[in-house]
């Protein structure tokens, strides 16, 4: 992967931890004092984020830089890991899916910690 790619992936990264959280681009750039159209040509690619960036997003966000700052770019195979959960939750009922949701809602962000 080339620098740019690399860089392009950062941002692509960041955005997905944005609309992860549900957040629009001006809720995410409010806190960081960033302007949201600037940061638009971020996360579409058309300029480059400095690396002081990258780290004052993941101080603010509490965010791990290396979920940020993928370096390995073997993609995981969690098929059977999927396959396990859709296992676990193929006959439950809309009540218990409901219920699942919720806690996984408050437990994965936790675990990106």
């Amino acid at each position: 992967m080339d620098t740019n790619d690399l860089v392009k992936k950062i941002a692509y990264n960041i955005r997905k931890f944005r609309e992860t959280n549900k957040m629009t681009r001006e809720q995410f750039c409010e806190k960081l004092n960033i302007d949201a159209a600037y940061w638009g040509t971020i996360e579409r690619g058309e300029r480059n984020i400095n690396i002081q960036k990258v780290i004052e997003i993941c101080k603010t966000y509490n965010i791990d830089t290396s979920s940020i700052i993928e370096l390995d770019t073997v993609k995981e195979d969690n098929s059977e890991n999927i396959k396990k959960v859709h296992d676990l939750i193929e006959n439950c009922t809309n009540h218990q899916l409901s219920v699942i949701i919720n806690i996984l809602e408050v437990l994965i962000p936790n675990l990106k910690k």
